[in-house]
């Protein structure tokens, strides 16, 4: 009786034990498969990705040397940049080699709204461009100025806003 028994249960385990074995040894497989297609594709991405990241950034290269169009680019400011940086627009300002009594003058012309200010601002670095011609008012110096800022991913969107404009 109880030998039995003991040897039942002790034959039921060996087999409970060999299953989950078998399962374990599957899924183990399944991740070892899983592994081996990962650095495929590692592999894959590590040689196309820097010759993507080269192509990538002579386009913005050729983009950032781009004059600014007044009602094209100014409306993408407007859209992209202006309502996400508006707060900043003092440290753009001085990057963009305004002086303080011009970015006095131009807070002093808003409605003091920090939007309003920021896209006056643009606007008037515009405007100047166009008058002086003595300063590039290109694309790369508001990129620029945006990094300058901690604005990187605002940057990027506006390199692809006027991409796309």
């Amino acid at each position: 009786g109880e030998k039995e028994r003991l040897y039942a249960d002790l034959i039921k385990s060996r087999n409970e034990l060999k299953d989950k074995s078998d399962e374990a040894s599957k899924r183990l497989e399944a991740m070892e498969k899983e592994r081996i297609a990962l650095e495929e594709r590692n592999k894959s991405f590590q040689v196309n990705y820097p010759l993507k990241m080269i192509e990538k950034r002579q386009n913005i290269e050729t983009l950032l040397s781009t004059q600014f169009r007044d009602k094209d680019h100014l409306s993408v400011l407007q859209t992209v940049v202006v309502d996400r940086v508006s707060h900043k627009w003092r440290g753009i300002a001085t990057f963009l080699k305004f002086s303080i009594n011009k970015m006095d003058s131009i807070e002093h012309d808003s409605r003091k709204d920090k939007r309003d200010i920021c896209l006056m601002m643009f606007s008037e670095w515009l405007r100047e461009a166009k008058e002086t011609g003595d300063l590039p008012r290109t694309l790369r110096s508001v990129y620029e100025a945006l990094n300058d800022r901690n604005e990187k991913l605002v940057a990027d969107e506006l390199v692809a806003a006027i991409q796309n404009a």
